[in-house]
């Protein structure tokens, strides 16, 4: 008797790709519900996958978008095992969704007049890059504000005299340092 070998094709295991910063993927999930995304359609979790990859690589904007978006769907091509045409065909059905039955008007906003009137199509990649650069300012204004108001704390410090807000402001510092000063 022959020892034979199965010649089934074997299941490409799918790449454990971890995404994120559980805030910004948060963030990203609260934009695609207030468009009007839902995620009962698999392409929405795609897409969602697509934004919070590219508001976590932010930095490497300085690339073409060609590029960018090729490395965006290659995370996400990654994580499902799924081939980018079907990525796209899929964020694409989720686009026409939101367009039928979301906030047509705030999604109009976030494209920032890259919509195609004549074809009344949204291309995807666009809207990937506008809404990361939409989620990017947010936080950055965020940022921003959180700094202002430390510094407003610090240049005030000398003229407060309650011990119980001395204590709060203490103890926002402690968390600030990540642990005891």
């Amino acid at each position: 008797m022959q020892n034979r070998t199965s010649t089934m094709p074997v299941a490409r295991p799918k790449i454990a790709v971890q995404f994120c910063d559980p805030e910004i993927k948060q963030r990203v999930t609260n934009e695609l519900l207030k468009i009007g995304f839902s995620f009962k359609y698999v392409g929405t979790h795609y897409l969602s996958d697509c934004v919070t990859v590219a508001v976590e690589q932010h930095s490497s904007i300085g690339i073409s978008v060609r590029s960018f978006m090729g490395y965006i769907t290659g995370a996400v091509t990654e994580k499902y095992g799924v081939d980018k045409t079907t990525i796209g065909t899929l964020i694409n059905g989720a686009v026409e969704k939101a367009l039928i039955f979301g906030n047509v008007d705030y999604l109009l906003s976030i494209l920032q007049g890259t919509y195609d009137y004549d074809n009344q199509k949204i291309s995807y990649s666009s809207l990937i890059m506008n809404l990361a650069e939409k989620i990017w300012v947010d936080i950055k204004q965020e940022y921003q504000s959180a700094k202002d108001l430390k510094e407003q704390i610090k240049e005030n410090l000398d003229n407060i005299t309650d011990p119980i807000l001395l204590s709060g402001i203490y103890n926002i510092v402690v968390s600030w340092k990540g642990g005891a000063i």
